[in-house]
């Protein structure tokens, strides 16, 4: 669909570009040429909006699947075969070391961005007076959010599908 977007605004382009040489020779009037050129950089700009919308939901949707997918990780990793196994910790892991005989990962990204925020999360909820960890100034935020917002699950990926796939 992007694709078709960009063939699109491009045709516009080579258009209004070949309008620009024929209207100095006389072949197009200035009034045509003007009337045309407004009606086209609209189309164009038309064209620019629906591109951007649906990279937005593309974003979102891969961003969706990729949390979706972190989540499942562990549970995917055991299912798989030693083989498997070694190209999942080689897609995540770089250049880990042995010290003092404890493992110290090094992600690649954006996986390290993960693993540091789990790590800062850990920390804040073993230090936490709340039971769930969670921080008791985000928990009126959240609540508030949740009564203005969807859940977050399979019908919201449906959505961006929906949203990235319009004509």
């Amino acid at each position: 669909m992007v694709g078709k977007l960009q063939t699109e605004y491009q045709k516009l382009q080579d258009r209004m570009d070949a309008m620009y040489v024929d209207t100095p020779d006389g072949r197009v009037s200035q009034e045509f040429f003007d009337l045309k050129n407004s009606d086209w950089r609209a189309d164009q700009a038309e064209i620019l909006h629906k591109n951007s919308k649906m990279q937005t939901a593309l974003t979102w949707k891969r961003a969706f699947g990729f949390f979706e997918l972190a989540q499942q990780a562990a549970t995917l990793y055991e299912k798989q075969e030693m083989k498997e196994k070694r190209r999942i910790l080689d897609f995540l892991f770089s250049n880990c070391l042995w010290k003092d005989g404890d493992l110290i990962p090094n992600f690649r990204k954006p996986f390290d961005i993960l693993a540091l925020t789990n790590s800062a999360y850990q920390t804040r909820k073993a230090a936490s007076r709340v039971k769930s960890g969670l921080s008791e100034t985000w928990l009126p935020r959240i609540n508030a959010y949740r009564t203005l917002l969807p859940t977050v699950g399979p019908g919201m990926v449906t959505h961006f599908d929906s949203v990235a796939n319009f004509a």
